[in-house]
């Protein structure tokens, strides 16, 4: 189970959401004002489950959230919300293709999945580089190529 915690928020405003994903066992537990967005909900959800926001949607009481704030939602404090991933992955990129050769046993969606998650996290990693370590990359990659 893994919990993310809100900055800044007063003690009153803060309810606790707990997120599942179907037929996956862990659960993700927040604390978040109640009047922050359905979108920044989503920003902490898609990141501790490494997948981009967009391929995700969180349903609450039978309804897929969108918009606009916790509170206009009527979501309550330890509220429980279902996210369903809805994958973007072309099954003919040269990625997909590699991967499923790679890994047979491993179904479609599944794999789709864990190659949503790898472009997510090398997305991620190369926001965090510098233009310093973005050069150095390329010239260790040219290199290699090259010889």
């Amino acid at each position: 189970m893994q919990e993310a915690v809100g900055v800044g928020m007063r003690g009153s405003d803060v309810i606790t959401v707990t997120a599942s994903r179907l037929h996956i066992p862990d659960k993700i537990i927040i604390k978040i004002s109640i009047s922050s967005t359905v979108d920044k909900l989503k920003e902490i959800i898609s990141d501790r489950l490494k997948l981009p926001p967009e391929t995700i949607k969180i349903m609450y009481k039978g309804r897929v959230l969108h918009g606009s704030t916790l509170k206009a939602q009527n979501m309550e404090n330890d509220a429980k919300v279902v996210v369903l991933y809805t994958s973007n992955i072309d099954k003919n990129s040269a990625l997909y293709l590699a991967m499923a050769g790679h890994f047979p046993q491993i179904e479609s969606s599944e794999l789709a999945q864990i190659v949503q998650r790898f472009l997510y996290i090398v997305d991620q990693r190369v926001k965090r580089m510098s233009l310093d370590d973005l050069e150095n990359y390329a010239r260790v990659v040219n290199r290699n190529t090259n010889t």
